[in-house]
């Protein structure tokens, strides 16, 4: 079987737009801040870095939809395996045997035809530059049956349909809960911002920051709010940035009230061992709540990697690894707090994502996580009624 895979003309004001978006937003989210008492200040250095680095980002986007609309080929399935030749001339071939993944990956006008083998370099085209759009999927269930065929063929193409019901599972569920959270979280900044609270701990704890010697006196509702509150921009960009990022894996594949109820118990259980381990006189910040996440995260590779359909390699570890230098490195960040919340993240994944199907997990308990999930927000709501500054504006709007 062999299809031809023809050039597509790149919609320049569709993959400009896409390049100064993500511009825009790395910009925004690395901007370094210097906090005064009334507000915050943007250096011009910090601006040109994140400028620059938007820049960067955005180009690399443009240039991946120049490359992928300019994409011209010939894509075969031998005997032995599939091989692709570019209209460059560059070839890409590997056996049936070394098959990782064949499907679908990607939404809408991203969807592509990926071609993943266990090690090298793997095949991705656009679904548009098929001259017939249903020609992947076609290709998709050749090779299914041309893997079927051969020695050990039946459990390889059992596997292959897992990693293809795992891709389709996250392609189908956007990150609804993740763009909630994210959204609360902005919307909570403009407040600390209005009052002067960034880099005022006075102010910040009048929001509801926490802290361990006013946790020690009863005001435990304070393990609850501090998640709301971020020092400055930076603070905040991080996390939502990180948060968005993981929730494209976790909020598809863990479904949406057991995602919540992961992120708000890993957020607490962080903020509680800051608040009774920590040293620091005051803390804020979700991070809590993205470490979390970040320790679910080996339960889900360890228990689940065969299903996955990218290859969990070591470069997969990266980001992990880099957020913990970041941790550990950068003064004034609360290690207490992240391992805490890193642990129970690992704990609650151990539990809530035993082995077994990957793609089914999400419609596994969902009664039970539905509820865990609106208690657990029925307690964010509760401990907002407990904030200084909220009493504060209840006694004056109902003051006679």
């Amino acid at each position: 079987m062999q299809a031809e895979i023809t050039a597509r003309h790149l919609r320049w004001t569709r993959a400009g737009l896409r390049a100064l978006g993500i511009m825009l937003l790395f910009s925004v989210l690395i901007l370094t801040t210097r906090m005064d008492r009334g507000g915050t200040e943007v250096t011009p250095a910090a601006l040109s870095i994140a400028l620059l680095f938007g820049l960067l980002v955005g180009a690399v986007a443009l240039l991946d939809d120049r490359r992928a609309s300019g994409l011209a080929g010939h894509l075969s399935l031998d005997d032995d395996g599939v091989s692709w030749r570019s209209a460059r001339g560059k070839t890409t071939s590997f056996s049936y045997e070394a098959l990782w993944f064949a499907g679908i990956e990607g939404r809408g006008r991203q969807e592509r035809l990926v071609l993943r083998p266990r090690s090298g370099k793997e095949i991705r085209l656009r679904r548009e530059n098929f001259a017939e759009r249903a020609a992947p999927e076609a290709l998709v269930a050749e090779i299914l049956d041309r893997v079927e065929q051969r020695p050990g063929g039946a459990e390889q193409r059992a596997w292959l349909e897992r990693r293809q019901a795992v891709a389709a599972r996250l392609a189908a569920a956007p990150p609804i809960v993740a763009a909630a959270i994210a959204a609360v979280l902005a919307g909570v900044f403009p407040i600390e911002i209005a009052i002067g609270a960034l880099g005022d701990p006075a102010r910040l704890l009048a929001l509801g920051a926490s802290s361990p010697a006013l946790v020690a006196e009863g005001e435990v509702y304070r393990i609850v709010t501090t998640n709301l509150l971020h020092v400055d921009w930076a603070h905040l960009g991080l996390n939502l940035a990180v948060l968005l990022w993981l929730s494209l894996l976790f909020e598809p594949l863990l479904g949406r009230s057991r995602f919540l109820t992961l992120f708000l118990f890993s957020a607490l259980a962080g903020s509680a061992a800051s608040a009774t381990l920590g040293h620091y006189e005051w803390a804020v910040g979700a991070s809590s709540g993205v470490y979390g996440l970040l320790g679910a995260l080996p339960i889900l590779a360890w228990g689940h990697g065969r299903q996955f359909p990218l290859r969990l390699g070591w470069e997969s570890w990266l980001v992990p690894a880099f957020l913990w230098f970041f941790i550990l490195m950068v003064d004034g960040t609360d290690v207490r707090a992240h391992l805490g919340a890193f642990v129970a993240g690992t704990l609650f994944a151990a539990v809530a994502a035993p082995r077994g199907d990957l793609s089914s997990l999400a419609f596994r308990h969902r009664r039970f996580y539905r509820t865990a999930a609106l208690a657990l927000v029925a307690l964010v709501l509760a401990a907002l009624t407990f904030v200084p500054l909220a009493q504060e504006s209840l006694r004056t709007a109902f003051q006679p």
